[in-house]
C-alpha cells in the first residue's frame, strides 16, 4: 500500500478527532461573557479591617446597592445585592450589582478593587414585571464603580482623620 493511500485513510479520523475536539471547547467558549470585566482600583491606608468594612457598607448603601448576605469581611469581598431600575420598554430596564475586593500589599495598605456588574431587561411582554425579567448582560457600569471607589477612598480618610470626642460621647449626643 502506498503512502498516500495510508494517509488517505487517517485523514478522515483526523478530521472528526478535531471535529469533535472543537465541539466539545465552543460550549464553554460561548458561556463566557462578551463583556470583559472593568474593574476600578485605587489603594489606600487604612488604620484597621474593621474601619475598612464599615466605610465599604457605608458606601454600598449611600448608592442604593441592598447589602445583606454577600458580604464576608473574613475574605475581604462584599458582592451586594441586585438594584433595579424598570423601564416600560424592552432592553431599557436594567440592574445592577456591586463587588468590592480588597488586597493586604502591606500593613496597614490596601488595594481596592470595584466593579458594578449591569444587565438589561429583555422581556417584551412584561417589562415592568420583576418575576418575568429576562435578563441578559450588558457592560459594566465604569462611571458608578468610580463613583463607589472614590466613595470608599474619601470616608477612609475622613474617619481615620477624625479624632476620637473627648469623653465618649456618641455623634448625636450632647457636647
Amino acid at each position: 500500500m502506498s503512502r498516500r493511500v495510508r494517509l488517505a485513510r487517517r485523514s478522515p479520523l483526523a478530521h472528526a478527532l478535531l471535529a469533535c475536539a472543537l465541539l466539545a471547547g465552543a460550549p464553554a467558549c460561548k458561556s463566557s461573557s462578551e463583556f470583559p470585566p472593568a474593574w476600578k482600583e485605587g489603594e489606600l491606608s487604612v488604620p484597621s479591617d474593621r474601619l475598612l468594612w464599615e466605610v465599604t457598607v457605608f458606601a454600598l448603601e449611600s448608592e442604593r446597592f441592598p447589602v445583606g448576605s454577600g458580604l464576608d469581611p473574613t475574605t475581604r469581598v462584599a458582592t451586594s445585592g441586585w438594584k433595579h431600575s424598570l423601564a416600560p420598554f424592552r432592553n431599557q430596564g436594567w440592574r445592577e450589582q456591586a463587588q468590592v475586593r480588597y488586597e493586604l500589599v502591606a500593613p496597614g495598605r490596601y488595594r481596592v478593587e470595584v466593579r458594578v456588574v449591569r444587565q438589561t431587561n429583555d422581556d417584551m411582554v412584561r417589562p415592568l414585571d420583576l418575576r418575568y425579567a429576562k435578563w441578559k448582560d450588558g457592560p459594566d457600569d465604569e462611571e458608578t464603580a468610580q463613583v463607589l471607589l472614590q466613595r470608599i477612598k474619601a470616608w477612609v480618610g475622613v474617619a481615620a482623620e477624625t479624632p476620637p470626642r473627648a469623653g465618649g460621647s456618641s455623634p448625636g449626643g450632647p457636647r
